[in-house]
């Protein structure tokens, strides 16, 4: 069995998601697909990120922010207040939504496309 570590560039990403950061957030988007991470893994970080954010927000006691070492939550608790509660529940839903319809064939562009849509919506 062999170990999968994501690569670092992922969690720059994803630490980088906050409002009025499209430019820095779409160069990173790219530099992430340039490092041979697929859009899936992508988008469910993209996902898994906004999930702990909404939970941190809202003081949510769930699972995976128990796991969360005091560093991470540290990080993750700052970049929370860099949007609303609102505007995270917004952005969540529209992730919700982009999946469904990827999965469902009801979008007519691509995963890859539909981050950058969703980067430059922010």
């Amino acid at each position: 069995v062999e170990e999968f570590k994501m690569p670092q560039v992922i969690f720059s990403f994803v630490d980088n998601l906050k409002p009025h950061n499209v430019l820095e957030l779409l160069n990173s988007f790219h530099k992430t697909i340039d490092s041979n991470i697929v859009p899936e893994i992508i988008f469910t970080m993209m996902i898994r990120q906004f999930r702990l954010l909404i939970a941190l927000k809202t003081g949510a006691d769930i699972s995976e922010t128990n796991r969360l070492a005091p560093w991470q939550k540290g990080k993750l608790s700052k970049q929370s207040h860099e949007f609303s509660l609102e505007k995270l529940k917004q952005l969540y839903k529209e992730l919700l939504l982009i999946d469904f319809q990827i999965k469902t064939g009801k979008s007519a562009l691509n995963l890859t496309q539909r981050i950058e849509q969703f980067i430059i919506g922010m």
